[in-house]
Parts: structure tokens; C-alpha cells; sequence
């Protein structure tokens, strides 16, 4: 028997990230998504059954490693993005919401 296959998504919060979500649990995948403190998850309530998630910043390397060597994934795709601009240049490593 195959190892079903996983995927990371940072970023699965938004609305590429939950739609990628979807469509990985049709395929079979487990999903391990990134989330941010303050995201907004009711993109992903008719998933929460089905997906991990765990609040991290992208900018904490060692939470990045500690996940990818707990969780395996075979995929990992970076959703995560700064929805705002112009906070960006406020602070380039972490945008305030």
C-alpha cells in the first residue's frame, strides 16, 4: 500500500490557500497549513475536520524545520503573502494587520 501523500500551506488561510486545501483533501493528501496569529480562518471551516493547522510565522526559521521534519511533507506551497502592501514597508519581516 502507497503512503498517502502531504502537503504544507502557508498561507492556507487565504483564498488560494483554502482552495488548494480543497482540492489536496479530494486528491487524498493530508494538509498541514501555516497560519498567522490573527488569520482569519472561515475560509477553512468546512475543512477543519480534515486539515492541521499551526500558528507560526514564516520568519521563525526553526518552527519551519521543526514542521517540515515532523510532518513529511512531500509538497509544500507558500500561499503566505503580505495582503496589504504598503505595510510592508512599514515592517518588510512582519506586516501589522
Amino acid at each position: 500500500m502507497s503512503k498517502k501523500k502531504s502537503a504544507i500551506i502557508p498561507g492556507i488561510a487565504g483564498q488560494d490557500g483554502s482552495y488548494l486545501a480543497e482540492l489536496l483533501i479530494e486528491k487524498g493528501y493530508r494538509v498541514l497549513g501555516f497560519l498567522r496569529k490573527d488569520d482569519n480562518t472561515s475560509t477553512l471551516s468546512h475543512l477543519m475536520k480534515d486539515i492541521l493547522l499551526e500558528e507560526t510565522e514564516l520568519v521563525y526559521k526553526q518552527d519551519i524545520i521543526r514542521w517540515t521534519r515532523l510532518f513529511l511533507p512531500d509538497e509544500i506551497y507558500n500561499f503566505a503573502a503580505v495582503s496589504f502592501i504598503p505595510d510592508s514597508w512599514v515592517d518588510p519581516y512582519r506586516a501589522p494587520r
